[in-house]
């Protein structure tokens, strides 16, 4: 896909205008990733951290795989750059995605498509979260959870 795809699928899940600062974000992420010229990624790579200044957000390019990201409070999310996150996820305030350095420090974490990460939800370590599932609010994640699942507390997975 398109540096614009992706773009309007970003806008249209947060429903993002210019004057948001949602759509700048997602305007220099999308610019880092598809940037063709080392001093435009570097000045996409700039105009992102001051947008994030103040929100204690680390928002990664390379994490973001798919198109669709929902995020409707940038405060706090800490991502990977290791982690892939598929298409139409949302994620909501002070999620972590992060490595687990005591077993692999480059294995991160796989969202796929559809999934939603509750507020303060941890997932740590080389796990896939599959196709449509829940992760609860303060969950913690550190096992696979199968598609259509919903995880709760420390890794306990509901049908």
């Amino acid at each position: 896909m398109a540096f614009l795809d992706f773009f309007r699928r970003d806008l249209k899940a947060n429903n993002a205008k210019p004057c948001d600062r949602v759509f700048w974000l997602f305007l220099f992420l999308r610019g880092a990733q598809h940037a063709r010229f080392a001093a435009l990624r570097v000045l996409c790579k700039v105009g992102k951290k001051l947008v994030l200044a103040g929100t204690c957000c680390e928002l990664p390019a390379a994490a973001l795989v798919g198109g669709g990201i929902y995020l409707p409070h940038l405060n706090g999310i800490v991502v990977s750059p290791y982690a892939r996150i598929g298409d139409d996820v949302q994620i909501l305030q002070q999620v972590t995605l992060g490595v687990d350095f005591d077993k692999d420090p480059y294995a991160a974490p796989q969202v796929r498509s559809g999934a939603l990460l509750g507020a303060g939800a941890k997932v740590i370590g080389g796990v896939v979260i599959g196709d449509c599932c829940k992760v609860g609010a303060n969950a913690v994640v550190t096992r696979d959870v199968p598609a259509g699942k919903t995880v709760v507390g420390a890794n306990k997975i509901l049908g």
